[in-house]
């Protein structure tokens, strides 16, 4: 008997044509002066699921061949809209009209390429990384000293 396919890292499958390298539920890729972290990390209640992403600065030191978001100098959780919220929720029901597998592939993998690998994208460097903070992206996340320090932040 063949395994269920499971929408959710069918709809990951995409981070590994920009670059990521999979590990589980985690994908990893480093670039310029940064290495980016996308976890998916299933809730201890029920079949849930949420995205958490972490920023490693390079300037702090190489990155770590097994890096988890919470090891990052940047990590947080990325929120979604109602119905990613609904696709990452596997024991919940989707909209009648779809195919439960198809809608939930697709709703997911739009959220990644329209805000995941956006972000992704704009945290190569320590500099647009900044930018980034600056506009309050980051507000809720958690942020190191060390990052504080390489972003040229004052300290808290």
């Amino acid at each position: 008997m063949s395994k269920p396919k499971n929408p959710i890292l069918d709809a990951f499958a995409t981070l590994k044509d920009h670059g990521f390298r999979r590990t589980r539920t985690t994908f990893i890729r480093a670039r310029g002066e940064t290495a980016l972290v996308i976890n998916l990390q299933k809730s201890r209640w029920g079949e849930r699921y949420y995205i958490n992403i972490g920023i490693w600065f390079t300037a702090v030191g190489p990155t770590p061949s097994s890096l988890r978001t919470e090891l990052c100098h940047i990590h947080g959780r990325l929120p979604g809209s109602r119905d990613v919220v609904l696709a990452l929720a596997t024991d919940q029901p989707v909209p009648e009209e779809e195919d439960p597998y198809a809608w939930r592939v697709r709703v997911i993998r739009d959220f990644l390429e329209h805000d995941v690998l956006p972000l992704a994208n704009e945290c190569k460097t320590v500099q647009s990384t900044r930018r980034l903070f600056e506009t309050g992206v980051f507000a809720s996340w958690g942020v190191s000293i060390a990052a504080r320090e390489v972003l040229g932040l004052p300290p808290i």
